[in-house]
């Protein structure tokens, strides 16, 4: 357990690095809608690939990249497909870590359900 905290500490203080990416956490929310929605799933697998690849330190360089990414509260809203679907994440920049909180239908976005995540509104 001690390695662990010690190996873990090392990478959330070296996450500058040259090598630092940024990780995708719960990627199986995306993947779970998608075989429930096929037609999200090339733009949803293509934000996938650039994230895993991508190095962003704001969401200016994210913007750079997303023109159409919102800051909503805490989180991010990203569109996919044409505006049909909203993903829904909270980037942590000092970490490189990006929680999936939810993908949805335009439909399911625009009853604002998805506000009601504790971390709507947290700093984190």
């Amino acid at each position: 357990m001690r390695v662990f905290f010690i190996w873990r500490l090392w990478v959330d203080t070296n996450v500058n690095s040259e090598r630092a990416r940024m990780h995708v956490i719960s990627a199986s929310i995306i993947r779970a809608f998608t075989r429930i929605h096929p037609g999200a799933s090339v733009a949803a697998e293509r934000w996938l690939r650039a994230f895993k690849r991508g190095e962003y330190r704001n969401f200016g360089e994210i913007k750079r990249d997303f023109p159409s990414v919102d800051l909503v509260g805490g989180l991010m809203v990203f569109n996919l497909s044409g505006n049909h679907y909203r993903l829904i994440v909270k980037v942590v920049f000092a970490r490189q870590k990006i929680y999936v909180r939810n993908l949805l239908t335009h439909a399911e976005y625009s009853k604002d359900k998805w506000k009601e995540d504790s971390w709507f509104d947290s700093k984190m």
